[in-house]
């Protein structure tokens, strides 16, 4: 799934939990650390970005246990996490921006959601959400 299709789905109301990968440090260098999660809670589109708005705060708990240190302190050494920097934002809401036309998979996966969403990623297909879920109605109003 591309960034850009992302956009349509959190329109339409879902609010997906994704969980970083390697690839957060290209796009996003003083920010989450692999593993970390976070809510999706609303996007804005133009033709070469997407920005997501993050929230950070019912994982805090999980992602403070998976950060890592590797800002460095006053010293020069690397013992501070993202927590502890001036990066790490105070109401736990965060801007990420990433190129539309990149693949989702190369930053985050999505974590979950319902089970209607799980199974739209699943499935092999190339329609928006909204458009899957209309061929899931109809196809159980056949039968």
């Amino acid at each position: 799934m591309l960034v850009k299709d992302l956009y349509a789905i959190v329109r339409n109301g879902v609010k997906p939990v994704i969980e970083f990968n390697e690839g957060v440090y290209r796009w996003w260098e003083e920010a989450a650390d692999p593993l970390m999660m976070a809510r999706v809670l609303d996007v804005e589109y133009d033709e070469n970005e997407l920005r997501l708005l993050l929230d950070l705060n019912e994982f805090e708990s999980y992602n403070r246990s998976v950060a890592r240190f590797d800002w460095k302190d006053e010293n020069g050494e690397a013992k501070l996490s993202w927590f502890d920097t001036i990066f790490y934002p105070k109401d736990g809401k965060a801007d990420f921006y990433m190129p539309s036309d990149l693949e989702v998979s190369e930053v985050f996966k999505i974590k979950e959601n319902s089970d209607l969403f799980s199974e739209y990623l699943k499935s092999v297909n190339n329609s928006s959400y909204v458009e899957w879920l209309e061929e899931q109605i109809l196809n159980y109003r056949k039968g």
